[in-house]
């Protein structure tokens, strides 16, 4: 049997000794080995997203492989998981076991989630796939039998769906048969021949074209696919991308493997911008010495609770498309959801995407195509994260008093000539003065000479003015004093976090204090000190109390002195006409983060956790400084 690929001499070793992947992977037509020897111990942690865990497991198998791999051959491991309602459902220990799990598999849908890694001593590649099955309720006799009859003890959810009780109780599925079965064939073959078989297979692509991809998405703000199908028959795209015209492109699914396979471990961030402010010199463009210092805030891609807020977000600029083309077309839209509720919200979108989808005279206008495939899109990332609403790096920081937001900040150095010569990432909670010094050392490393900085409030604490009085590596610091900007003689690991919007501290919990005080005599030996009052009811359950909430206490507090002499000396600087003339220019890095959002999309993540934010920050950046460059060319 000849599976019409070929393989340029590899041989197959399947690691497992599921006769359901045996017999799965004989359907594709290839000779294979079955080798199960290895030293894996199935682990992971319990913060784990459910989702992830396969994968994890999958790669620990192969890694965990009892000897090293021959230059021919290729190691298949795979692990599958069934989950219902954020539980798992392994493998039944008994009777009453599998019984009790059918139950609660029965009249809802649950998931299955088989991960899959190839192998060789070259390179390593692991993907996952998820489907949805849809049981049907069950009756006590029905569960009975088929636990009775076909013993049903080897598999997760305590279930074949190739059995009886497939036939019978399952209504529908979402996805591949195949990954219920414990096997993703399609990308089995897919992976085969793209990363092993001349013949059928596309050639690897250079990782600087893929990344001139991720670049294109980020100038304009579009989804994978529409950055691929645009790709084909834009010239200017081609022409960027160093293509002929009549070559192909790739499939929008390696973006994301290149993402995160060649990128992840990369500081990438300040690789680009180090590459983007050395060109920007090398051309005459930066002459000044200053630098303007800033942070801007990113909503997560989720709430603290669900991904329904931006669901509903593609789903409304997706509908705002279509009703511009047509108004009666309301009419025919399927009902919005008005419940709270993930799964509601995942059918109604799926009923929106059918409906477009099914009709190209709508689907296939360029609008609502763009708009269409970032839905998808967005849907498919949801849908791999179902089990985690919560992004588990993302943290609720303050943009004022009263106003908060879930995500993270990036911490930005501009030229007076708005080209960005520094960044960092940092969760959401995370003050802005602390950043200083990294800021200043990364953009002098990066070629910037740095005599002069321009920040707000948020800078002028004790630490960074001491900073800037350093013989060797001081500056001029342009930032005003507030009445509480130092964080006093606190141990590092107790200081809290300045918010100079809202004009509060933040604990390290991300709790902020709720009023203040100023106490001390005006004219007595020791300095006043402003005090910071929190909700003790808070810090009474807090889960970083110790050491921080004497238990019992009625209130808690935060006090700073105010104006020491390094803080003396800035006062009078800061009432100078030299002072008031360099701050003027700090409304430009305002306009520089309202570009980042309202032309680059800064403004809501792409993707979840701290790593996902640094890459988006670093295409962002340095996108957003090219264009600056060749402005100013």
């Amino acid at each position: 049997m000849n599976s019409g690929l070929s393989l340029n001499g590899h041989r197959l070793i399947l690691s497992s000794a599921s006769p359901r992947r045996k017999e799965l992977l004989e359907g594709l037509g290839l000779r294979f080995t079955i080798d199960t020897d290895t030293s894996f111990t199935e682990h992971y942690d319990k913060d784990t997203p459910l989702g992830e865990i396969p994968a994890l497991m999958s790669e620990g198998k192969s890694d965990g492989f009892h000897r090293p791999l021959e230059d021919d051959e290729i190691l298949i491991t795979s692990d599958t998981m069934v989950y219902c309602e954020d539980v798992i459902m392994g493998k039944p220990h008994s009777r009453e076991d599998a019984i009790s799990m059918l139950k609660k598999l029965s009249g809802r849908v649950h998931h299955v989630t088989t991960a899959l890694t190839l192998r060789s001593n070259k390179r390593k590649e692991t993907v996952s796939d998820t489907a949805y099955v849809h049981f049907k309720e069950l009756t006590d006799s029905e569960i009975e039998y088929y636990v009775d009859n076909f013993r049903p003890f080897d598999k997760a959810g305590a279930y074949g769906i190739q059995e009886w009780i497939g036939y019978i109780g399952i209504d529908r599925i979402e996805g591949s048969f195949f990954t219920i079965m414990g096997l993703p064939v399609h990308l089995v073959y897919q992976e085969l021949a793209n990363k092993y078989c001349k013949d059928n297979g596309r050639t690897a692509e250079s990782p600087i074209r893929m990344f001139k991809y991720l670049l294109l998405k980020t100038i304009y703000d579009i989804s994978d696919v529409d950055v691929v199908e645009r790709s084909r028959y834009d010239m200017s795209f081609k022409y960027f991308l160093g293509m002929a015209p009549e070559e192909d492109v790739i499939n929008s699914s390696s973006l994301c493997k290149f993402r995160k396979l060649r990128l992840e471990d990369m500081d990438l961030m300040n690789l680009l911008i180090q590459k983007s402010v050395e060109i920007a010199i090398e051309k005459g463009i930066i002459k000044s010495r200053t630098i303007i210092v800033d942070a801007t805030h990113t909503e997560a891609r989720s709430n603290p609770y669900s991904p329904i807020e931006i669901l509903r977000l593609r789903s409304k600029q997706l509908r705002k498309v279509l009703y511009a083309m047509d108004d009666n077309i309301k009419q025919t839209l399927p009902s919005k959801n008005k419940e709270d509720d993930l799964a509601h919200e995942l059918d109604y979108t799926k009923d929106l995407l059918k409906l477009i989808t099914s009709d190209a005279s709508l689907s296939e206008v360029p609008a609502v195509k763009q708009r269409l495939n970032m839905l998808k899109e967005t849907l498919s990332d949801i849908e791999d994260h179902y089990t985690t609403s919560k992004d588990a790096d993302a943290r609720i920081g303050h943009k004022t008093e009263d106003s908060s937001f879930f995500g993270y900040k990036t911490h930005i150095a501009m030229s007076d000539e708005r080209i960005i010569t520094a960044a960092t990432v940092t969760s959401g909670e995370k003050g802005d003065g602390p950043q200083l010094k990294e800021l200043v050392e990364q953009s002098r490393k990066n070629g910037m000479e740095v005599n002069t900085v321009i920040g707000d409030t948020a800078y002028s604490g004790s630490e960074n003015l001491r900073l800037a009085e350093d013989e060797e590596k001081g500056f001029t610091l342009v930032s005003k004093l507030h009445p509480a900007i130092s964080h006093g003689l606190r141990k590092d690991e107790d200081k809290f976090d300045y918010n100079k919007d809202a004009g509060m501290f933040v604990c390290p919990a991300g709790h902020m204090a709720v009023r203040k005080a100023r106490q001390g005599k005006k004219d007595g030996k020791w300095n006043q000190s402003m005090t910071y009052f929190f909700d003790v009811e808070k810090c009474k359950t807090c889960s970083r109390r110790e050491g921080c909430y004497k238990e019992g206490a009625k209130s808690k507090t935060y006090s700073i002195p105010i104006r020491n002499e390094e803080q003396k000396r800035q006062l009078g600087f800061q009432k100078s006409q030299e002072f008031k003339d360099i701050a003027r220019q700090r409304y430009k890095i305002e306009a520089k983060n309202a570009e980042l959002k309202q032309v680059y999309g800064y403004d809501k993540a792409l993707s979840y956790g701290l790593d996902g934010m640094q890459m988006q920050g670093a295409m962002t950046i340095f996108a957003a400084n090219i264009k600056r460059i060749l402005k100013l060319s």
